[in-house]
């Protein structure tokens, strides 16, 4: 009994689809309305696109950003030299 209403399912399935694309592919559609306008594409962009985009420099120089300092690291042949320069940096202290 389920391989029935199984294929009953995937028939009214098949149908509905039917219906479904016959009525998108073959009635016409309505006409657009008298006052529908299109947009115009060929203006282009009419604003200053760099002014929009680009980074605008500090006034002060620069001066307020927070800066990074490098932290010396030694090189495996400085560990090899002095054994207690490859202390980690919390290990190391101030």
């Amino acid at each position: 009994m389920a391989a029935r209403w199984t294929a009953w399912i995937v028939w009214a399935a098949l149908a509905a689809s039917l219906v479904f694309w016959g009525t998108r592919l073959l009635v016409r559609p309505s006409p657009l309305p008298a006052q529908a306008q299109t947009v115009a594409t060929d203006s282009g962009v009419q604003a200053d696109l760099l002014r929009l985009f680009a980074v605008a420099a500090p006034s002060d120089g620069g001066a307020a950003l927070p800066r990074r300092r490098t932290v010396p690291w030694p090189s495996a042949s400085a560990c090899s030299a002095w054994p207690p320069a490859c202390r980690t940096p919390s290990a190391a202290g101030p």
